[in-house]
C-alpha cells in the first residue's frame, strides 16, 4: 500500500492540491524550466571565490551536486528555503519550490534543492546521506553565501511539511535566525513507514533510523533553551501533524513558549497549506520587522500563550466540523 500526503506549496493565490506517492521515483537533472544563470564549481573551496553572483550553483558534492538559486537583493533580510516532498508529476531535479511566492519580496534568496533527490527518493527532509553529510555541510555553504550579502542582517529559513523540518533544523545552527515551518514533521520517525523507508533505503543502505548518521528529531534539540526564533505556520485540520508534530513540539519547548509563535489556520481537512495571501502577509511582516521579535507578536493570529491543551481543543473541534 502506498502511503499520501499532498503538496504543500501555495504557488499562486489560488492553492492547488495534489496527491504524492512516497517511493522510489526516477528524476532526471534538467534545468530547461529555470532562465537563470548557471554557474558550476569543481568543491566548495572553488564555491567560496564565486558565491556572489546571482543565479544557479551547482557545487560538485560527492558523486553528485548540491544545486542552489542564489538572488542578491540588497537587502538586509535573507530568507532560506527548503522544499516539501516531490510530487509525481515532477520528474526533474534540481527543485526550487516557491519562487512566485517570493518574487515580489524584499529579501535576498537561497534556495536549496535536496541532493537526495539525486537518489531517485522524492523525500529526505535535507538529512545527507552516508556519503554526504548535508546537516553538517550546508550550514558551511549556507555562511560563504551569507557574508556575500553586504546588507545581510536578518536570516529567515522556510520550508512546507518535510522543508519545515529542515527549517527548523537549520536554523538552530545560526543563533538569532528565526524560522518558519508550515505545517512540519518535528520526528521523521513518527512520519509515514513508506516515506522513511523509502529514504532510508535509498540514502543510508537501509539501517534503521536510529542508527543512520543524521538527526531525525529536533525535539529534543530544542527542549531546554533554542538560540532563535519559530513561527510556526500550522492548518488545524490536519488530523496527524497537530496531535504527531506540533503538540509535542509544544509540550517539550513549554519554558520558552515566547519564542514560538504559532499561526494556526483553518484551512481545510488534511495537509493542507496556508493561503498564499497568509504567507505573504506573515514574509512581509517578518522582514518589516528588522529582526524584532516583540513586532511579530503584536500581528494578527500570533500566538505566543495558547497551551498545547487548547491548541488541540480548537483543532479537534474544527475537524469535527468536517463530520
Amino acid at each position: 500500500m502506498i502511503d499520501s500526503a499532498v503538496v504543500l506549496w501555495p504557488e499562486k493565490a489560488g492553492v492547488a492540491v495534489a496527491l504524492i506517492s512516497f517511493s522510489l521515483m526516477t528524476f532526471e537533472r534538467d534545468f530547461s524550466r529555470y532562465e537563470f544563470d548557471r554557474f558550476t564549481h569543481m568543491s566548495f573551496e572553488d564555491f567560496t571565490v564565486a558565491a556572489e553572483r546571482s543565479g544557479i550553483h551547482s557545487i560538485q558534492y560527492g558523486d553528485g551536486n548540491l544545486d542552489l538559486y542564489i538572488e542578491h537583493r540588497s537587502a538586509k533580510t535573507t530568507l532560506v528555503v527548503f522544499h516539501a516532498a516531490i510530487p509525481p508529476r515532477v520528474n526533474t531535479y534540481p527543485v526550487f519550490q516557491g519562487l512566485s511566492i517570493t518574487r515580489n519580496l524584499d529579501c535576498n534568496l537561497i534556495f536549496v534543492s535536496d541532493p537526495v533527490l539525486e537518489l531517485s527518493t522524492n523525500l529526505g527532509w535535507y538529512g545527507g546521506d552516508d556519503q554526504r553529510r548535508l546537516q553538517e555541510d550546508l550550514p558551511q555553504v549556507l555562511n560563504t553565501i551569507i557574508q556575500t550579502f553586504e546588507s545581510h542582517q536578518q536570516l529567515v529559513f522556510f520550508g512546507p511539511s518535510g522543508g519545515g523540518f529542515a527549517s527548523l533544523y537549520y536554523s538552530l545552527q545560526f543563533p538569532g535566525s528565526w524560522a518558519i515551518p508550515m505545517n512540519p514533521q518535528t520526528d521523521i520517525s513518527k512520519y509515514s513507514e513508506t516515506a522513511v523507508k523509502a529514504y532510508l533505503e535509498a540514502a543510508w543502505n537501509g539501517v534503521p533510523i536510529d542508527s543512520a548518521a543524521f538527526e531525525h528529531q529536533v525535539i529534543d534539540l530544542y527542549r531546554e533553551k533554542f538560540p532563535n526564533h519559530i513561527l510556526y505556520i500550522q492548518n488545524l485540520g490536519d488530523r496527524t501533524h497537530v496531535p504527531k508534530y506540533l503538540l509535542p513540539f509544544l509540550k517539550a519547548t513549554r519554558k520558552n513558549r515566547s519564542r514560538t509563535a504559532v499561526f494556526a489556520g483553518e484551512w481545510g481537512l488534511g495537509h493542507k497549506p496556508a493561503p498564499g495571501r497568509v504567507l505573504t502577509r506573515i514574509f512581509r511582516e517578518v522582514i518589516s520587522s528588522d529582526g524584532d521579535w516583540s513586532s511579530i507578536l503584536k500581528m494578527r493570529d500570533a500566538d505566543s500563550t495558547s497551551t498545547p491543551e487548547e491548541i488541540s481543543a480548537r483543532s479537534i473541534e474544527y475537524i469535527k466540523s468536517f463530520q
